[in-house]
């Protein structure tokens, strides 16, 4: 029998160049990310404003989510 080995890597994310990434949580349509800094970020589908963005419009580029963001950084103040 076959069995499946899965070996953790790094992926480069185009829009996330620079950021150190430090919690990530991935869905079958959608991905949301947090930097070091407490910024988060979000794309994929966004069929009924799932991502937070206030819109219905699919994300391929990680766009920081302003409200959230803006929220945590206060919290660790």
């Amino acid at each position: 029998p076959h069995r499946l080995i899965l070996i953790p890597s790094s992926v480069l994310i185009k829009g996330l160049d620079g950021k150190k990434i430090t919690d990530v949580s991935c869905g079958n349509q959608h991905t949301i990310a947090k930097d070091e800094e407490g910024l988060v970020y979000v794309w994929g589908y966004n069929g009924y404003c799932r991502l937070g963005l206030g819109n219905q419009q699919d994300v391929l580029v990680p766009k920081a989510v302003p409200q959230v963001s803006l929220l945590l950084l206060r919290s660790s103040l």
